[in-house]
């Protein structure tokens, strides 16, 4: 990775984690995620291994995905993102889209399965997305 200066005016969402994200702004975690919303960016996730925090105007949303020993994390991130994406799209919900994408991990991470067979079911999915909906914390930033 290497320090770039992109365009991200037509960005409505980005999912980075903190090595990713010092690449494009610089700061403390916060000082990041406030530094790609004024960018343009409408939704800053920032992933931590199980930590993951979203910036939607002015307040922090976050959930912890379980820790437990994990297989291979190959993909998971790809899963999160589509996910994410997906339920922004058809629900128009952040809060619901950060979760169900948090479910989605949580169900690859648990599969212990690897390539494609690590994409999870739908019914695994909405019953995490439901638990870290009942655990999301917030705070002003």
């Amino acid at each position: 990775m290497e320090k770039t200066d992109l365009d991200l005016s037509d960005v409505n969402a980005i999912k980075v984690n903190s090595e990713e994200s010092q690449q494009l702004v610089s700061g403390t975690n916060d000082e990041m995620m406030l530094a790609l919303q004024k960018k343009g960016i409408e939704y800053v996730i920032m992933t931590n291994k199980t930590d993951v925090t979203m910036l939607v105007k002015d307040k922090i949303y976050s959930i912890t995905l379980p820790n437990r020993q994990i297989y291979d994390t190959t993909g998971v991130g790809d899963i999160f993102c589509s996910a994410f994406t997906c339920t922004m799209l058809k629900e128009k919900d952040f809060l619901w889209a950060l979760c169900f994408a948090g479910g989605a991990a949580q169900a690859a991470l648990e599969s212990n399965h690897v390539g494609l067979q690590k994409i999870p079911k739908k019914g695994t999915i909405q019953t995490n997305a439901s638990y870290f909906y009942n655990l999301v914390k917030f705070r002003d930033l």
